[in-house]
């Protein structure tokens, strides 16, 4: 949001602000509704200075304000990949690396609601030549019923398309957030062949549980896990 000589960023899911590139905080976070972002109105009123003036009869505020409103997509994590370092001698992408690039996929991912439909929204970012890493199953369990499960696909031409920085939405077959119970997501990183993947360097399991417990947890090529700090919540945007 623009006026003047200021300009407020704004996060979904987060009560942080920036008011040219000064750090504030507002009271509650700032939420997608219906494909409309919702602010603190006091927050906008006092940075700007805008006046504000109460209407009893219909029962509302008004504001005299006029701003320029832009979305601006959050830049990707910068990742410094060096070949002979971050390469094993098998092929597969060293552990610690993996792990970067696979926070980034969970970056580009967001789940919201628009015109009271709900979606997954995937936004893809390239990875050193040869890799490929991207949501490869979402599992949904529901409360009015069985699971809901999806794939992105594991075959070639999906590698070639996603590796072209394509990006895909997918609508949830749920008519309330309030139905979901829970929600997996499984990220795969590994070197593609025309069998599938061929040199698999570890996935990751997202497992968010609304109102409970939200977790992230990386599985290595042998099947050993464990927990990594990532704030999972950040990507459901809807609550």
């Amino acid at each position: 949001m623009r006026k003047g000589d200021k300009t407020i960023n704004v996060y979904i899911g987060s009560s942080d602000a920036t008011v040219n590139g000064s750090p504030l905080r507002m009271v509650v976070p700032a939420r997608l509704e219906n494909a409309r972002t919702l602010v603190p109105l006091l927050f906008v009123v006092d940075v700007f200075g805008a006046k504000l003036g109460a209407d009893e009869v219909n029962n509302r505020f008004n504001i005299d304000l006029e701003l320029v409103v832009s979305r601006v997509r959050p830049q990707p994590r910068v990742i410094v990949f060096d070949s002979r370092t971050d390469i094993l001698a098998d092929g597969r992408m060293r552990e610690g690396k993996a792990i970067e690039y696979l926070n980034r996929v969970l970056d580009t991912l967001t789940f919201y609601s628009d015109s009271g439909r709900y979606f997954m929204r995937y936004e893809h970012h390239a990875l050193p030549e040869g890799f490929v890493a991207f949501p490869t199953l979402v599992t949904i369990e529901r409360v009015s019923g069985g699971p809901l499960m999806f794939t992105t696909g594991w075959t070639l031409t999906e590698y070639q398309r996603l590796s072209a920085r394509a990006s895909f939405i997918r609508e949830l077959m749920i008519t309330s957030k309030d139905d979901v119970k829970a929600i997996e997501i499984r990220v795969g990183i590994g070197r593609p062949n025309l069998s599938g993947i061929g040199v698999h360097t570890g996935s990751y399991r997202l497992v968010h549980i609304p109102g409970g417990d939200s977790f992230v947890e990386f599985e290595n090529n042998v099947g050993v896990r464990r927990r990594v700090g990532y704030n999972a919540r950040s990507l459901f945007v809807w609550e």
